[in-house]
């Protein structure tokens, strides 16, 4: 029963991933752990726990958000410099970053999510009761709807050895089609924006610097807001929206 339920689910996922390639969804993937600590603890000896470390690999698919299509050239995505802590000193510090870290978290959400949300007069009695999906629109913001699991194993995300095996379960999936003509999006905790990166640039670029090509060795000069330090994408409000 479990080896059907095991393949159902395979021919599922594949059958959504494929569908989400022909009609040009956007997907996200996330890679996160999950710590199993539950069990009996009895002070009758020396060892406190045995967690067990889970990696839990799911996607979302975004049928209404257009997919990136993958660039003919890699380094249109990973910039062979990497981060430029000069850069980004300059720009954290910059008019418009200080700007923006005046604001409220509420003053930088759209304008439908603040009005229908973020109502200053009920704001805190929100927080009080814990009422946080009565609109619409959040409980549409907070669904699970299109959410698949990829896969689940035991694997405790540490290291980037950890996530380069994690990383391998995804390439080795049925999400290997979608990636070879669209870009996936894999948000994460620090530990996953920090071995990620690394997995992934270890992969593009295995001999380090001497694959960097020349227009990008140029020293990089700093771009006057957020605008032009991340990737152009051509997209509507809607679908920003919808993505965020």
């Amino acid at each position: 029963m479990r080896q059907n339920i095991k393949n159902a689910h395979i021919d599922h996922l594949k059958t959504k991933i494929q569908n989400a390639t022909r009609e040009q969804s956007l997907i996200v993937c996330v890679i996160n752990d999950y710590h199993c600590i539950h069990g009996l603890h009895r002070p009758n000896n020396e060892k406190v726990s045995e967690p067990k470390h889970m990696c839990t690999i799911i996607i979302k698919i975004f049928p209404h958000v257009k997919a990136i299509k993958l660039p003919p050239k890699m380094e249109n995505v990973h910039n062979p410099n990497g981060i430029s802590p000069n850069i980004c000193s300059k720009l954290i510090c910059s008019q418009s970053s200080m700007e923006l870290l005046c604001d409220t978290f509420a003053n930088v959400m759209p304008a439908w999510a603040r009005e229908a949300f973020f109502d200053p007069q009920n704001e805190r009695s929100r927080l009080q009761i814990h009422d946080y999906a009565n609109s619409e629109n959040i409980r549409d913001l907070r669904s699970m709807d299109n959410v698949e699991v990829l896969e689940m194993k035991e694997l405790p995300l540490k290291s980037l050895k950890n996530f380069e095996t994690a990383l391998s379960w995804v390439t080795k999936s049925s999400l290997k089609q979608y990636m070879q003509k669209y870009l996936v999006l894999v948000p994460g905790d620090w530990p996953a924006q920090f071995y990620v990166r690394k997995a992934v640039y270890k992969s593009v670029y295995p001999q380090g610097k001497s694959r960097k090509p020349q227009n990008l060795m140029k020293e990089q000069k700093t771009p006057g807001d957020h605008n032009g330090y991340s990737m152009p994408i051509q997209s509507s409000d809607s679908a920003m929206t919808a993505t965020w």
